[in-house]
């Protein structure tokens, strides 16, 4: 998972600075918006799919040690 979440993350990136340089797909849900909330709402986006990834990371992380925690007991 370790390599899929650096791709997703230079990913997001990549998007953000897209979206800084003017790239649009089209209007964000319909509405146009001027580059600088294109950007903010860009951003916004990216990093709510980079927290879900995170936090799956962390779910996944806390099972293996809860998997210990088990063992040890």
């Amino acid at each position: 998972m370790g390599e899929e979440l650096k791709n997703s993350l230079s990913r997001q990136r990549a998007r953000i600075v897209a979206a800084q340089n003017g790239f649009r797909k089209g209007p964000l849900n319909g509405v146009k918006l001027s580059r600088t909330k294109s950007v903010n709402v860009t951003a916004s986006q990216a990093l709510g799919e980079v927290e879900a990834k995170l936090v799956s990371q962390v779910h996944m992380i806390d099972q293996k040690f809860d998997a210990w925690r088990d063992k040890l007991a």
